[in-house]
């Protein structure tokens, strides 16, 4: 652990190097070649990432805010001391060294928002008892009574410091609730509490004031101390600089000024060139005055996932300030084979302006990937993380069965248990789904792609035939993937505007290649050019017309010849056969893609209008001008009906008072989104006067439309 212990007359970390440093070596005592196990944070504000392996090829972390970057660099580097701050893992025999620092430190106080555990009678410690009410009423501060979490239970500073007295506030620690009162009152007044104080003040007088009998030496121990911390402050810059770039830490040597010894060593000795601090550092290393040094393999990964820690506290408590939250989940398999789920919560951070943040909370292993696992798995991550299930208002997936599953699924388990969780499918993967369901429903559109992809694998199958390619035409050809749409539509776009150059290629390349398999089916190919029709309706006829032009063909459609069967008495009569081809085309290709796209669209947006439905008027405020009061009124009850959960009783906004805070808006331009008006109460500082109407739009803007952030996390 990075810690400071006495060595004789100075202080120093407490990690050293086993093999001694006549060559440079920066291997930790103890140290393994592995890092800590895979964790990966991630957020609007910062990326945090630890990996398996910090070597070549692995990953690393990632913070992109400047200010979160400094708070995490003095909040990393400050805690220096080997002693803990609970005073229940204090020794039990305190040396001078011991309580200089303790008493240079200052009592610990826990964080104002604790929640102090109860014990089987329902008591526990009350942070008013740090305070002893005299008989005017005036309130003094207890500043020597401090709070064990280790052990629930409370201890006298001073006592704990100075006193020779063994009782509960001075050594073990005093938990008889029902009792701490009356115990507090004795001890305000008890002699030996009073020269353990004075003692104590004393002490920190003088330490103040610089009068005390070492005060030489202890000047050499700050500055000692302030050295490492330098030393730390500039390490933990190094590793931020090199996450920041997903850059990989360590090489195969671990030597300083060799060239294989990694980023991180090489960063060290590059600062050492212009940094006086780390040029000190190094040459205490190289010249055997110190056997510490902080370079090795176990620091670096004590460092990330310090940064990691420190990252992730700050993250959980922005979404608890927020309050409210959505939860957007997507899956995929590694490298290795194994289910990673990435969790994300989106929120609407308010200060120091309302902005939607969404939080990277890292990778989940996940051995089933059935509705009811998945759901067991975000519930133990938030409860992990201490962020309550109940303040959730949305939840976003793509659309897989195990996700969207009406009864078994992700969403529908989810709300269950918080019926204000609102499912919201992804919009981009809905979209995705809407053109796969239209391409499909025509024979000539699935055969186009797969000409498109024909005319790719050739001209990629070979060295020759790309550069014959490149020769003729300016975009190059794309392959596609089936769940990529945009990579199709970039794949269409090379083939419509080239076919002229596309079919030369073609030509050029039947003759040079010698392959005949080859020859043959660069003939095919530019046959299939030759004989295109880009067709759509319409407005596509022109430009079918002037591909035609350009490939000097008529621009007519061939009429096949219809072939006539018989048929038997009592058959049902089959529709007529189209014989003129443009009507063909449009019937047959057109209207089916056309038809198939329309009722996708209305099957798989339907959630989205539900949810439209409900926060029509938060979304789009130009809606309320000219709805009447009741209309109004009715909206804002199903609001409210949308965010009460019935089995606790409890809603997040009362309905009627939201329509007449509605009313009582100032005019407002009539396209005012819902981040754009909470922007404005925010602004204004009118929160308190539409108490119901703030609320209300957090929980809007909550509301998620897309999954893609959980998508990208995957690319990192």
């Amino acid at each position: 652990m990075l810690k400071f212990v006495t060595k004789e007359d100075e202080v120093v970390p407490s990690s050293t190097d086993p093999e001694g440093l006549s060559s440079c070596t920066v291997t930790d005592a103890g140290c393994s070649t592995e890092a800590s196990p895979s964790t990966s944070y991630e957020g609007t504000d910062a990326v945090v990432t630890t990996g398996d392996n910090l070597q070549s090829g692995s990953s690393s972390i990632i913070i992109e805010k400047p200010s979160l970057i400094k708070e995490v660099e003095t909040d990393v580097v400050s805690p220096v001391s080997a002693l803990q701050v609970d005073p229940s893992l204090w020794p039990s025999r305190l040396t001078d060294s011991d309580r200089l620092e303790i008493v240079q430190r200052g009592p610990f106080k826990v964080e104002s928002d604790f929640s102090f555990p109860k014990d089987k009678d329902g008591r526990g410690f009350n942070s008013l008892q740090c305070y002893r009410i005299l008989t005017n009423g005036e309130k003094v501060l207890r500043s020597w009574l401090i709070y064990s979490k280790q052990k629930n239970c409370v201890f006298c500073f001073a006592c704990k410091l100075f006193s020779t007295k063994d009782t509960n506030l001075s050594r073990e620690g005093f938990s008889d609730w029902s009792n701490l009162s009356k115990s507090l009152r004795s001890h305000d007044n008890a002699l030996d509490h009073t020269q353990s104080m004075l003692k104590w003040r004393e002490l920190e007088m003088r330490l103040k004031n610089k009068k005390t009998i070492d005060h030489q030496e202890l000047t050499l121990l700050e500055a000692e101390k302030k050295r490492w911390r330098d030393v730390l402050t500039r390490l933990v810059s190094i590793t931020i600089s090199l996450a920041s770039r997903n850059l990989a830490f360590r090489g195969s040597s671990d030597r300083l000024y060799e060239a294989n010894s990694g980023n991180f060593l090489k960063e060290v000795e590059l600062l050492a060139l212009f940094d006086p601090v780390m040029e000190n550092h190094l040459s205490r290393v190289k010249d055997k005055s110190t056997r510490t040094h902080y370079l090795g393999q176990q620091i670096q990964n004590e460092l990330i996932q310090l940064i990691s820690d420190k990252i992730l506290k700050t993250i959980v408590s922005n979404i608890h300030q927020a309050k409210y939250y959505s939860i957007i989940l997507d899956c995929t398999p590694d490298t290795s084979h194994k289910e990673q789920m990435s969790v994300i919560l989106r929120t609407v951070a308010l200060e120091p302006k309302p902005e939607v943040k969404e939080y990277f909370l890292g990778y989940v292993e996940v051995f089933e990937t059935t509705g009811l696992n998945l759901s067991n798995v975000i519930l133990d991550k938030l409860q992990e993380l201490q962020i309550p299930f109940e303040n959730c208002r949305g939840q976003a997936y793509d659309n897989g069965a195990n996700m969207k599953g009406k009864s078994q699924g992700v969403q529908a388990r989810l709300l269950k248990q918080n019926p204000r969780a609102l499912f919201v499918p992804c919009g981009a993967h809905s979209m995705n789904l809407v053109i796969a369901d239209a391409a499909k429903a025509s024979k000539d559109a699935v055969g186009y792609f797969g000409y498109v992809q024909k005319l790719f694998t050739f001209f990629s199958g070979a060295t020759q035939r790309w550069n014959i390619l490149l020769k003729h035409v300016h975009l190059t050809l794309k392959s596609w993937s089936d769940v990529r749409w945009e990579s199709r539509l970039q794949s269409i776009t090379a083939v419509r505007h080239q076919v002229k150059e596309i079919r030369n290629a073609l030509i050029e390349a039947r003759q040079a290649v010698n392959d005949p398999v080859a020859k043959v089916e660069a003939q095919a190919l530019a046959e299939e050019v030759a004989s295109f029709r880009q067709s759509g309706f319409v407005d596509a006829q022109s430009t079918a017309k002037e591909l035609c032009e350009a490939l000097n063909i008529e621009p007519e459609l061939k009429e096949k010849r219809l072939r006539s069967t018989k048929r038997h008495f009592a058959y049902e009569a089959a529709d007529e056969p189209i014989s003129d081809a443009l009507k063909k085309l449009e019937v047959t290709f057109f209207n089916s893609v056309v038809d198939s796209a329309l009722a996708s669209l209305q099957e798989r947006f339907e959630i989205f209008t539900q949810v439209k439905d409900r926060f029509g008027v938060l979304l789009d405020f130009s809606q309320v001008q000219g709805m009447s009061k009741e209309t109004l009124q009715k909206h804002c009850t199903e609001v409210e009906k949308t965010l009460t959960a019935v089995e606790k009783g409890g809603s997040d906004i009362d309905g009627q008072e939201r329509a007449q805070e509605i009313i009582n808006l100032p005019q407002l331009p009539p396209l005012t989104t819902a981040l754009e008006m909470l922007s404005f109460l925010h602004d204004n500082h009118l929160q308190e006067l539409y108490p119901n109407l703030w609320i209300a739009l957090r929980i809007a803007v909550t509301l998620p439309v897309t999954v893609a952030s959980a998508e990208r996390s995957f690319l990192k």
